[in-house]
């Protein structure tokens, strides 16, 4: 199976775009796209990425590895891997420019960025990672829940550190104490909890 690659370059919330001219003669085509290429034999398809990003934008970038969408082309015989990367150093090359993202669910705003046209599976793929990014974005925000003396199973104080016990799960944070009373604001991956407790409780005392 051929197998091209797609980089969806992006700084903030600006995405490149590279002009492509690639024989125009058989295509017909003149748009903008994501840059990117066709996969060399024994070439990684992160390696096939890196590559063609350089050549076609001057920019060394590093590659987002979890995120990826991939197109199988309508003979099933081809697949296009979109992925994405971050800019970490490099010049610019001509024929390139940074746009906002919003190009991509705009049309209105996309004409007036590009007004040679972007192409429509590569705005459709962009879409497709922006919403994975935001996913693992909302999944890594800790998830926080205030609860009650009652709700946890036994505290341990070691180290200076508490480790709360509760649900099944180890919270290890620490005890403050705030307007006279203390609170413990412990962290299990990421959810967050906090609990006003006493400081008596606050040794390895089982229920």
């Amino acid at each position: 199976m051929d197998v091209a690659v797609k980089v969806l370059v992006l700084s903030g919330n600006q995405v490149l775009l590279v002009l492509d001219e690639a024989k125009p003669e058989i295509y017909k085509l003149k748009g903008w796209g994501l840059p990117g290429g066709v996969q060399k034999s024994n070439e990684a398809i992160e390696e096939t990425a890196l590559r063609e990003v350089k050549e076609e934008t001057g920019l060394v970038i590093s590659l987002d590895t979890r995120v990826a969408h991939e197109v199988i082309g309508f003979d099933g015989k081809s697949k296009v891997v979109y992925l994405v990367g971050y800019p970490k150093g490099g010049v610019l090359k001509e024929n390139t420019k940074w746009v906002p993202k919003h190009v991509f669910y705009d049309f209105r705003l996309a004409k007036e960025y590009c007004p040679e046209g972007i192409y429509l599976s590569h705005k459709s793929a962009a879409r497709e990672l922006f919403n994975k990014l935001q996913q693992i974005e909302e999944e890594s925000k800790p998830c926080f829940r205030r609860i009650t003396p009652e709700e946890i199973d036994f505290v341990v104080e070691k180290n200076k550190s508490v480790y709360f016990f509760f649900g099944g799960r180890c919270y290890v944070g620490n005890v403050r104490e705030k307007r006279g009373e203390y609170w413990f604001k412990g962290k299990h991956k990421s959810e967050i909890i906090e609990i006003r407790v006493k400081p008596e409780d606050l040794f390895c005392k089982e229920k």
